[in-house]
């Protein structure tokens, strides 16, 4: 899964190659407040940022005070701050090149304590260094092949998350790090406490909202998380389908609510995605959860709500294997299947566990369906499989790539024969002409 970034925090900091406030003798480069303007515009305030915090941020202007509140900001600008330089480090984030990012926002990190004594007056810019430094880990741990280098990124991660928390109680990234850390828990393989992280920050968000309830999408974020792994659960034991259609009906009255209609996004409708999805594979309702997929990917999608994307082709081609599982490897579906699994394999970032699923399916439909040089593509990608190291996919890996290693692939032959046969047809042919 990818990171929830707090849209009005996204931040552009003014180039200073120095890192410091300029020049000696020089005043300081000033503060800069970008904010929506009328018409659907954008406008912009000078002065020096005292207050940067997840409900507002305030300045001094020209001798006054000037004000907006968080769902107002487009974005700040701080003029202590390297812009070009912060400017790459989230096109490398962007980019997946987390060890890139890192080593410049360390680097940034350190000049702006150099140049910035004060913590108080430092965590004003800082906050945005920091958060974007426990992504940078968590992306580093979700790329980390062995299970215990993992989980200590990912208490790396964790760990700056707490120190930004206690440095500056109201960061803006206040929701995001809160389900941050959530998120590492989850991935590190604590689900069980994860589902306690969620539920808990449920509770602490519904609070917290209280007169900024344009923060109100970090409340439907916990509570999906909640519910995606309370389903995780069920769907591990028989007999669950009441405690399915239950969680379809909250789904439901989620969606049908004012504040979803007003402040959810790609971040949210992915997470009520994955519940309904799991939902619906458990109950067997395939084609419906196709139908509900397919709307979504044509109304609802845009090119760069990438995570979204990838979780809704996940979704599609595990209904489309169902089926072709359920209706005796029926070649129709699992062309569908193997389409969708190679399109999030190749065009998405993808979670070790989701990449080693994605693989051993696209290799088993190969295989199943003989297509042409099934043998090679089908064991290029198990290797790719066995090398993520999943252990909820290693049996199942193995099992596979020795059935497949077994198994003769006669689809090149045939072909070549088919093709001489029809080359042989040609010339007699011409021969009788």
């Amino acid at each position: 899964m990818r990171h929830y970034l707090h849209v009005a925090a996204l931040v552009a900091l003014a180039a200073i190659a120095d890192g410091g406030g300029g020049a000696a003798g020089e005043p300081p480069t000033l503060d800069k407040v970008i904010f929506k303007g009328r018409g659907g515009g954008e406008e912009e305030k000078e002065g020096v940022i005292f207050k940067d915090d997840y409900i507002e941020v305030k300045m001094r202007c020209d001798g006054a005070e000037f004000g907006k509140t968080r769902d107002k900001v487009v974005r700040v600008a701080y003029g202590a701050f390297d812009q070009e330089a912060f400017q790459r480090a989230l096109g490398h984030i962007g980019d997946s090149e987390f060890d890139a990012a890192k080593k410049i926002l360390d680097n940034l990190e350190g000049r702006l304590s150099q140049s910035i004594p004060e913590e108080s007056k430092r965590m004003l810019p800082l906050q945005h260094i920091m958060y974007q430094q426990a992504i940078c880990l968590k992306g580093m741990a979700e790329r980390e092949a062995k299970a215990d280098r993992r989980k200590e990124i990912f208490k790396q991660a964790q760990d700056i998350c707490q120190k930004l928390l206690a440095a500056k109680p109201d960061t803006v990234y206040f929701y995001d790090v809160k389900l941050l850390q959530a998120q590492c828990i989850e991935l590190a393989g604590d689900r069980a406490t994860a589902r306690g992280w969620y539920e808990n920050l449920w509770n602490e968000f519904r609070k917290k909202i209280e007169g900024n309830e344009f923060n109100e999408r970090y409340v439907f974020l916990a509570r999906l998380a909640y519910l995606r792994l309370e389903m995780e659960a069920a769907v591990a034991k028989a007999g669950q389908e009441d405690k399915a259609r239950r969680l379809l009906s909250e789904i439901e009255q989620i969606k049908q609510s004012q504040g979803w209609q007003k402040y959810s996004g790609p971040a949210e409708e992915a997470e009520a995605v994955r519940v309904v999805a799991r939902a619906l594979l458990y109950l067997k309702e395939y084609e419906k959860l196709i139908s509900a997929l397919n709307t979504v990917i044509r109304q609802a999608v845009r090119e760069d709500d990438r995570e979204l994307l990838a979780s809704l082709y996940e979704q599609r081609a595990a209904a489309n294997y169902a089926l072709w599982k359920e209706k005796g490897e029926d070649k129709e579906y699992g062309k569908r299947a193997l389409t969708d699994y190679l399109r999030v394999d190749l065009m998405y970032e993808l979670s070790p566990a989701s990449s080693a699923l994605a693989n051993c399916r696209i290799a088993e439909i190969l295989y199943k369906l003989r297509m042409p040089n099934w043998k090679s593509h089908a064991l290029e990608h198990l290797a790719k499989a066995k090398s993520l190291n999943d252990p909820g996919m290693a049996q199942e890996v193995d099992n596979l790539l020795r059935e497949v290693r077994a198994a003769e692939d006669t689809s090149t032959v045939e072909g070549e024969k088919s093709a001489a046969a029809k080359e042989e047809k040609g010339d007699k042919k011409a021969g009788e002409k």
